[in-house]
């Protein structure tokens, strides 16, 4: 047995069987892959994990249990294992759980979702559950394959195993260096100089030193109240190819930063291509803004919704 577990908790049997499938193809050298049909057993896996000192990695729970069952997990799993990183699987044709989601993100309660089904896994589970475990830094890519086209690549862990994975592409990052040096001293950023935001900033489930909040930092949020940071001057594993899409989840929590701080009417908002008609519920009120950061040695602006 490893001292470490993903657990999965799904109401679906199919949907279960086939994520426990998948992660045990790809993961289970590594982790003891575990699985719950209801909420009650996963608070009953949860417990007992956590006298017998087993950590939980990864925690991948379905919509399909009801949002009130649903959020008391999530809370639940959050006290015992502050370190897991927790992903809300819900269905393509649920009209509601878009904004589910992105409550749930804002709030911290999850670090990411998946649509189901997520097939084929090599290219909508795996990268994600990669990219949360900080897997892409313990693999190094060492071969390409294909004939006329890359057809696959054969990767290198750590413990020098090799893995051949299909693919159809190769994503190059050249000139990842962050220019964050203007913000040393200021804000928390890693030993590479990317800036840590949302639950990447606890420690031991608190918040840093100087977080004078009772609330816990948003998804995105910096370790200075309030603002927050989108794009590349994030750590790499907060998958940048999805950074433009990520945006978007600042803009639940601005008007509630902004309606709660005295200095709101100090922001403001430049954007080189204004949409006013994006956000019309704001059109009425009077203005107040708010600034994201990016790679740059100067501020870079998204377009977000402020109140």
């Amino acid at each position: 047995m490893t001292d470490s577990v993903f657990l999965v908790v799904d109401s679906d049997a199919d949907d279960l069987a086939t994520f426990a499938s998948a992660l045990t193809s790809r993961y289970a050298s590594e982790y003891e892959i575990r699985t719950a049909a209801t909420a009650s057993e996963a608070h009953a896996t949860l417990a007992a994990l956590s006298v017998a000192g087993i950590t939980v990695a990864l925690l991948i729970v379905s919509r399909d249990l009801g949002d009130a069952d649903l959020l008391l997990l999530l809370q639940r799993a959050r006290e015992l294992f502050p370190s897991a990183r927790r992903v809300l699987s819900a269905r393509y044709l649920d009209p509601s759980a878009f904004d589910f989601i992105t409550g749930a993100m804002r709030t911290g309660r999850i670090d990411y979702f998946l649509y189901k089904p997520c097939e084929p896994v090599v290219t909508r589970l795996y990268p994600v559950v990669d990219d949360l475990l900080g897997g892409l830094r313990r693999t190094r890519q060492v071969d390409g394959h294909g004939d006329r086209r890359l057809e696959a690549v054969t990767v290198e862990r750590v413990d020098g195993k090799r893995e051949k994975l299909s693919a159809a592409g190769l994503f190059v990052l050249v000139g990842g260096t962050p220019h964050t040096q203007w913000l040393g001293g200021t804000i928390e950023m890693d030993a590479k100089r990317y800036i840590l935001t949302g639950r990447d900033l606890l420690r031991s489930g608190h918040p840093p030193n100087g977080w004078r909040l009772e609330r816990e930092p948003f998804f995105l949020e910096m370790s200075m109240p309030g603002v927050f940071a989108v794009g590349d001057a994030l750590p790499f594993r907060q998958a940048r190819r999805i950074c433009a899409g990520r945006g978007r989840h600042c803009d639940p929590a601005c008007p509630r930063v902004l309606a709660r701080s005295m200095i709101a009417a100090k922001y403001r908002l430049f954007s080189a291509e204004p949409k006013a008609t994006k956000f019309p519920r704001y059109a009425h009120r009077r203005e107040a803004f708010c600034t994201t950061l990016g790679s740059g040695k100067s501020a870079h602006v998204s377009r977000i919704a402020c109140a």
